[in-house]
């Protein structure tokens, strides 16, 4: 059942994020799969996401649960939101996750002020069961 899982959701992300990237990518040449300097757009969306957060919380142990259980607290919160991203992120041996929710139409929710809603996470260690939703995929979009 996970694998069935993984596999119907890195279809989605694929579907999700040509989607979100053409959206975002209106100053892209459109003949270029990236922009001048030759960048990918799904590095600049992950670049993106990686800018948002500068304070973060730390975790010994990242469970598949607790993500999903973030996801599900938060989405109540505001009638935008139809769907969360999630990015998987490694600097200099350091794992992180970045949360976000996104709307209809694959658009990052916001608070008032303009600051994504979502959550930046150092983490320690990820188990088994996320790293199997991520697989070889940084980013995830979950419905």
């Amino acid at each position: 059942m996970t694998v069935i899982l993984g596999i119907v959701l890195v279809i989605a992300v694929l579907v999700v994020l040509r989607i979100f990237v053409l959206k975002s990518g209106k100053d892209a040449d459109p003949q270029k799969p990236g922009n001048e300097q030759g960048e990918n757009p799904m590095e600049r969306l992950q670049d993106r996401l990686r800018a948002l957060f500068e304070k973060f919380t730390t975790v010994e142990l990242l469970s598949y649960t607790d993500v999903m259980k973030y996801f599900i607290a938060h989405k109540s919160d505001n009638k935008s939101i139809a769907k969360g991203a999630m990015l998987k992120v490694i600097e200099s041996e350091k794992n992180y996750l970045i949360q976000v929710f996104l709307d209809k139409d694959n658009n990052l929710v916001c608070t008032d002020s303009g600051k994504p809603l979502g959550r930046k996470i150092k983490v320690a260690r990820f188990d088994d069961e996320l790293l199997g939703v991520f697989k070889t995929n940084d980013l995830i979009i979950v419905n």
